[in-house]
């Protein structure tokens, strides 16, 4: 049996993120495939605490970084 629980999970390249605006009546999972839906998980505040926000907002890059084909680009800078 495991008993490890996180509120962020990825599954096959989507970040599935606990809504935490629901708990504790009822567990609800947000599927977020772009960095946009990510983001608005953060604000809307189903995502809480800043080490959670900090994840997911990392997943967020990664689910855009297809986006950009150079470091640079990504992060508004020239080389």
């Amino acid at each position: 049996m495991n008993d490890f629980f996180t509120p962020i999970r990825w599954r096959q390249d989507t970040l599935q993120l606990l809504d935490q605006t629901r708990l504790p009546v009822e567990e609800t999972w947000l599927d977020c495939e772009t960095p946009e839906q990510v983001a608005d998980a953060i604000r809307c505040l189903a995502v809480r605490g800043a080490p959670a926000i900090g994840v997911a907002a990392a997943y967020g890059l990664v689910l855009g970084s297809d986006r950009f084909d150079e470091v640079s680009k990504l992060l508004g800078t020239s080389p």
